[in-house]
């Protein structure tokens, strides 16, 4: 709906096109035609689709049509069809010309070949047209109105409306005074159009199954319902009807009067006549049909459905068993048995009853007609003509249900019937505006079943059946399917052009990514919560064929769809990359332009000072003296201090002036000289403090004199090669028994965090959701040292997944001899998919296809290393401050403007304790790098300093990281080791050397502990539990 939105606001012609053209890959099917299959009420209430179906109903007529031009037409199609075109108005050619042709659209009109005959006529030199060739276009032309008239939609409705009140006339003139027993003219004129609506349902129950739609799905629609109990309740009087003639219609010369008495007192003509009378109330009923297609009056019959399926069924159960049993206990007081109480009844007298049919007809009728006020109270009190002729009931019940009657009336009549009129207000309020959406999804089912009717009405619709039934038997019984779908069908039409479609497509396409895109752009970024939004694509084709299903070709005709916008959709992901980073830089280069403002302003204020101090100069020297001769003494070289040569030269005083004042501006405006570096201050109580943002290249207030560097042999590590920098690639080293590696740079992806959005009702694996289609990180590259470092090549969309025997191969759940890798989760047992035999992420799906980027099929172990110490102002020494909280500081990884807290991947063996080898590891790549970083000195120094660190393990399990995928997910272990207390434990910039990696280009910094959207989002939920145990500001 949101990208039908974009596409409907640029251009509304364009956004029809796209929600009714043919879709190969889905069964032929539209866009349209799918959310009604779908029940997407609120897609069909678009304005789009709402547009669209008017332009459908109205089919080529247009819309300029009066009123009374419009019934003017109706009427000479009934009588004069050649002079519809002189008073009906259509679509203008030009127009239609541009909406088909130009958009490369074909349907079934034309196909056809007096319309390949016009468009051939019309593509010739109008010079070369002799005048046969005229008059030969010109008729197919005015021919072509004509049928356009009678195709169009709304023209069928008018004349099968019409037709059915008449036939509604008709059978009620037979069943009130034309019900004999031969058959007369008016009832074989009314079976004759009885035949044909029973064809015409047959051929909707034949066309429903044939298109995929069940019988009982046919017959859920309440109009169905009505229609087949219609037919079937004459149908049954018919059957009755031929008893009766096959019985009576022998008798020559048969009386009015013996005919009347057949008619009044025969068993079988009673049933037929009142099987016929309720078909003809059904029929009736079936007439409010045509109200549907009033805008005022079909939300109201939407209205009254609801009523009565939620509120009148439900009410009338509870009312007849109320009344059920009030009949019951009346009945069985004031007539014990069926029998009636004489005034002069005696033991051996005769007594009379009622049958059981007679005591069970009296019980109800009689309970149910006291709720609408009908109390009888002559006949319980013993006091009407019947308990005269000793029809009486019992003299107990004479006072006692008159008693009840009161009751039941109370319960019934007030309560209940007020009951139902409350709840009918209830429901009209909460379905009054939504009613309004049923009716026009409800719009399409009626506009739809009016596009296949046929022109002809009943009963000359008859001829239109064996046309239909010849078809069907001359192409094998295929063109009832492929003639519903595909001709004269406007809600499906496809592209003569695949050119035109594919340029289609694409900008269906950029309007989707506009879609995407529109939250971030609105209200400065800021989203008062997450919006889920998924969009499908779909490719271009000519035919299903046999073969993979849309998902496995997705990829490989959006390469063909997207051709030529591909670069364009790289460019402008870059630029809105490249926006994002200017933006960041906003601050930074705020700030230089405000220094360089303050110094133009120095600049300004010292120009003008000099500026006065010559002219008070100038005015301080008498008239008389400006000529004055003076000697003008300068130094030949101004290098030497203790030898200088003197030159006098005679200059007068004025001059002299004008070069101090020369000499001044010349000083005023050259660039300011940079002061020299203030002398070093006094060490705050941290040893080496550095500011938040310092990098790990500065200098170390402990260091004195020149650094000897450290030993790069006492950590061996392996780097890929790759000449690309933005290459993502795994730095790895074995340490203490295990492989620990991470990929540098840290934010390497092109897009990262990409992947399906799944709602969150479809996220677990036991719940169906046929269109899931995981996003494919295929394009992203990440360079290994050795292929033990991973289980080779990830799914890829489109393409045949080589390794499927290998994923069989790997021993989930369980530790992998053959690698030495404990492949066991700390979630427990998780499950394999039984086509691919990939394991599938505990927690459900994720969106991204396969492992993703992670090296491991499965569980990927890691453990974060957060290093933390209390912020302290370097002026005060004492420790910053927020809400009565201290602040953390944290050392984290930056590129680009984006952080992370340092991450590595691991593979643990079968004897690994989490809890101790975790530990062990981290320290061991502490000393490997302290060693290579440092001197021996300094990391002796730094060790022990991380040897009296407070060492906490904040969190073990399943990580909600960026990277997790459908196959492959991260399970954490994280370990906080925050500075010690007392001198000697405070945590320098030396550990942030251990950190940075040489082939690199991310810069290694303390960073405030606190909420920062630049951060990577699963770091900022561990720092935010690591200020929480330690009780910090965040």
């Amino acid at each position: 709906e949101g990208v039908l939105n974009e596409c409907y606001r640029e251009d509304e012609h364009r956004a029809q096109l796209i929600i009714n053209h043919e879709l190969s890959y889905y069964g032929h099917s539209s866009v349209i035609k799918l959310a009604a299959e779908g029940q997407s009420i609120k897609f069909m209430a678009h304005p789009c689709c709402q547009d669209f179906l008017t332009n459908t109903w109205k089919g080529n007529l247009s819309s300029k049509n009066s009123m009374f031009r419009f019934f003017l037409g109706l009427l000479f199609g009934l009588t004069m069809p050649l002079f519809i075109p002189k008073v009906m108005l259509y679509e203008n050619s030009d127009k239609s010309g541009l909406n088909l042709d130009d958009e490369g659209y074909s349907n079934a009109q034309e196909s056809k070949p007096e319309d390949e005959s016009l468009e051939d006529m019309e593509s010739r030199p109008i010079i070369k047209r002799s005048f046969a060739t005229s008059l030969h276009l010109s008729a197919l032309e005015y021919w072509m109105k004509i049928r356009d008239f009678y195709l169009s939609p709304i023209v069928r409705f008018v004349y099968h409306t019409i037709s059915y009140a008449l036939f509604l006339v008709l059978f009620s003139y037979l069943i009130l005074v034309d019900f004999h027993v031969h058959f007369s003219v008016v009832e074989y004129i009314v079976l004759a159009w009885v035949i044909t609506l029973f064809i015409e349902e047959i051929k909707q129950i034949a066309w429903a199954v044939l298109s995929g739609i069940s019988f009982s799905t046919y017959i859920s629609d309440g109009w169905n319902k009505l229609d087949c109990a219609g037919l079937i309740l004459y149908i049954v009087g018919f059957i009755l009807r031929l008893m009766v003639l096959s019985k009576f219609g022998s008798i020559p010369n048969m009386s009015k009067e013996m005919e009347a008495y057949i008619i009044l007192t025969d068993d079988i003509t009673v049933p037929s006549r009142i099987c016929m009378a309720f078909s003809l109330f059904v029929f009736y009923i079936r007439l409010m049909y045509t109200f549907s297609f009033h805008i005022a009056l079909g939300p109201k019959l939407i209205m009254i459905g609801k009523m009565v399926t939620n509120d009148l069924i439900p009410f009338m159960i509870i009312l007849t068993v109320i009344m059920v049993g009030y009949a019951v206990a009346a009945q069985s007081i004031a007539y014990p048995n069926g029998y009636y109480t004489s005034e002069n009844l005696a033991i051996n007298g005769t007594v009379q009853g009622m049958q059981f049919i007679d005591t069970i007809f009296a019980m109800y009728t009689t309970a149910y007609f006291q709720m609408f006020g009908d109390f009888s109270l002559d006949a319980l009190q013993g006091e009407d003509r019947n308990c005269q002729n000793g029809m009486c009931p019992t003299k107990t019940s004479r006072w006692l249900v008159p008693i009840m009657l009161g009751f039941y009336v109370l319960l019934t009549n007030i309560l209940m019937f007020n009951l139902l009129i409350a709840m009918f207000s209830k429901t009209y309020e909460e379905i009054e505006s939504a009613s309004t959406y049923y009716w026009n999804y409800q719009r399409y089912q009626m506009i739809a079943e009016y596009v296949r009717r046929s022109p002809l009405v009943p009963p000359i619709i008859i001829f239109w059946h064996f046309y239909e039934a010849y078809d069907a038997i001359r192409n094998k019984c295929a063109i009832i399917r492929s003639n519903e779908q595909t001709k004269n069908n406007p809600f499906c039409v496809s592209f003569k052009d695949v050119k035109k479609e594919r340029e289609m497509v694409k900008w269906e396409h950029m309007k989707a990514m506009d879609y995407l895109r529109e939250p971030s752009t609105k209200s400065g970024g800021k989203r008062s919560g997450v919006e889920s939004r998924a969009v499908v694509f779909r490719g271009v084709g000519t035919g299903a064929g046999i073969g993979p299903g849309p998902a496995m070709d997705l990829k490989t005709e959006m390469s063909a769809v997207t051709e030529g916008i591909g670069m364009e959709l790289e460019r402008r992901f870059k630029d809105l990359d490249s926006h994002f980073q200017r933006f960041n830089e906003v601050d930074s280069r705020l700030t230089e332009v405000t220094q360089t403002l303050s110094t133009l302003g120095e600049v300004v204020r010292q120009v003008t000072a000099t500026q006065e101090q010559i002219i008070k100069k100038i005015s301080e020297l008498p008239t008389c003296q400006c000529i004055e001769l003076v000697d003008d003494i300068s130094s030949s070289d101004k290098g030497e201090k203790d030898d200088k040569t003197k030159t006098g030269k005679k200059r007068t005083k004025l001059e002299l002036a004008v070069q101090s004042a020369l000499e001044a501006a010349k000083d005023v405006l050259r660039p300011p000289t940079p002061p020299p570096p203030p002398p070093a201050e006094p060490l705050p109580p941290r040893e080496a403090d550095i500011p938040i943002t310092a990098g790990a290249p500065g200098s170390e207030g402990e260091s004195s004199g020149t650094e000897e560097p450290g030993d790069p042999q006492a950590d061996p590590v392996e780097v890929p090669t790759s000449e690309e920098p933005n290459t993502g690639r795994a730095i790895q080293r074995k340490l203490a028994g295990h492989r620990l590696w991470r990929f540098t740079p840290f934010n390497f992806e092109k897009y990262p965090g990409m992947r399906m959005n799944v709602p969150p009702d479809k996220i677990a694996w036991t719940v169906r959701y046929p269109d899931y289609f995981a996003y494919d990180s295929s394009e992203e590259t990440v360079l290994y040292p050795d292929d033990s470092a991973h289980d080779g090549e990830n799914f890829q969309h489109g393409v045949t997944f080589g390794s499927s025997a290998i994923l069989r191969s790997i021993p989930f759940n369980t530790f992998d001899s053959k690698n030495h890798i404990r492949r066991q989760s700390l979630l427990g047992r998780y499950r394999l998919d039984p086509n691919t035999g990939a394991p599938l992420n505990p927690m459900g799906r994720s969106g991204l296809l396969g492992k993703g980027l992670l090296p491991r099929w499965g569980p990927n172990h890691s453990v974060v290393v957060v290093v933390t110490r209390w912020s302290i102002n370097p002026k005060t020494g004492s420790a910053v401050m927020r809400g009565n909280r201290g602040v953390l500081q944290v050392v984290a990884l930056e590129r680009n403007k984006r952080f992370c807290v340092p991450w590595f991947f691991t593979d643990h063996t079968n004897k690994c304790d989490f809890d101790e080898c975790v530990p062990t590891l981290i320290r061991a790549f502490f000393e490997a790098r302290a060693r290579a970083c440092c001197s021996e000195r300094r990391a002796d120094r730094l060790l022990r300093r991380i040897d009296k660190a407070e060492v906490t393990q904040i969190f073990k399990g399943y990580l909600d990281d960026q990277l997790n995928a459908d196959g492959g997910w991260l399970e954490t272990v994280v370990i906080n080791y925050h500075e010690g207390e007392g001198r000697g434990a405070q945590l320098t910039d030396d550990i942030m050397k251990v950190f940075s990696e040489t082939v690199s280009d991310e810069q290694v910094k303390w960073m405030e502990v606190a909420h920062n959207s630049n951060l990577r989002t699963s770091h900022n939920y561990i720092l935010k539990s690591v200020a929480e145990i330690k009780g910090a500001f965040y």
